[in-house]
């Protein structure tokens, strides 16, 4: 029997929240990938592999590579699923992205410069809310089933 539905969401959501309590407060270093400094992207592929046990190679490995592939399927705002990756888009001059995991009630965990591995809301009126561009649902169903069994 396939599971799916709320509970399974609720699975996930746990998962991510208890690797975000291993890494919560780590630094923000660019081109980081460890415990004494990560960067947004490699925090992203550092959750998807522990926690997923996700081929992380199959993803780019930079921030403007994961919000631009074409991997995954492009998810509506209104139909967020832990996991999802929520990609932000800052407009000209900029042109910054910014990538985090969703969690679930309007939350995010992500790499920030200014404070490290943390959870933000997404619709932070000041910030987030405001510079939100899309979403990529990267884990399939099937991947899903696998981490709930």
């Amino acid at each position: 029997m396939v599971r799916k539905g709320p509970e399974d969401r609720e699975i996930i959501e746990r998962m991510l929240r208890d690797a975000y309590d291993d890494w919560k407060d780590t630094p923000h270093r660019m081109g980081g990938c460890s415990k004494r400094g990560v960067d947004c992207s490699c925090f992203i592929w550092k959750i998807y592999e522990d926690v997923f046990h996700y081929d992380v190679k199959t993803l780019p490995r930079t921030v403007k590579g994961l919000a631009t592939m074409k991997k995954g399927k492009r998810i509506n705002k209104n139909d967020l699923q832990p996991g999802d990756l929520v990609i932000f888009e800052q407009p000209p001059p900029w042109y910054k992205y910014h990538v985090g995991i969703y969690l679930g009630g309007n939350e995010f965990m992500h790499a920030a410069t200014s404070k490290g591995v943390m959870i933000s809301r997404m619709d932070d009126p000041y910030h987030w809310g405001k510079y939100y561009s899309r979403t990529r649902r990267v884990l399939t169903e099937k991947d899903k089933q696998k981490i709930v069994k």
